[in-house]
């Protein structure tokens, strides 16, 4: 009986806890990686995999792989991918405010105030197209969000 109870004991603290998870990354995702042993505060890396007390990245700029155990990695953070629709929306607007601009410029070089509006308008739509399909088919860049690393699997306390 003691027999059963010690090993139900390890089994349970074995266990991983509830919120003991490591973040969800998407392979091939970009991380920036923040660890003390870099020469610069951080790397971009592309992640592999999680190993069992480790993380698996390549390095974006060398392609050298990298195995960061989890005491030694003190942030990481996903990037996100580009949006074509916010790009769109972007575009718009720059591209209408460039037009507009030129519109004015343009318009201004004749004595007719109908005339400096009409070039307006008209430099506002025009540049609003193009803008935004420059925008769309570049598309908006992604943003950073910091990843939650649970202490608990061997990640130092976070402290920035």
């Amino acid at each position: 009986m003691r027999v059963w109870l010690a090993v139900a004991g390890v089994l349970l603290f074995s266990c991983p806890v509830v919120g003991q998870s490591l973040p969800e990354v998407p392979p091939s995702s970009t991380l920036r990686i923040w660890a003390p042993s870099f020469a610069l505060e951080s790397e971009t890396a592309v992640f592999v995999a999680w190993e069992a007390s480790s993380l698996l990245a390549v390095r974006e700029n060398s392609g050298d792989t990298l195995s960061l155990g989890f005491s030694s990695i003190n942030r990481i953070d996903l990037l996100t991918g580009r949006s074509a629709g916010l790009g769109a929306v972007g575009g718009l607007g720059i591209g209408g405010l460039i037009g507009g601009l030129v519109g004015v410029l343009v318009g201004s070089s004749t004595t007719d105030g109908y005339e400096v509006l009409r070039y307006t308008f008209v430099g506002v739509g025009v540049g609003a197209v193009i803008g935004g399909g420059i925008g769309a088919a570049v598309g908006w860049p992604g943003r950073w969000i910091r990843q939650t690393l649970p202490p608990e699997l061997g990640f130092p306390p976070a402290t920035r």
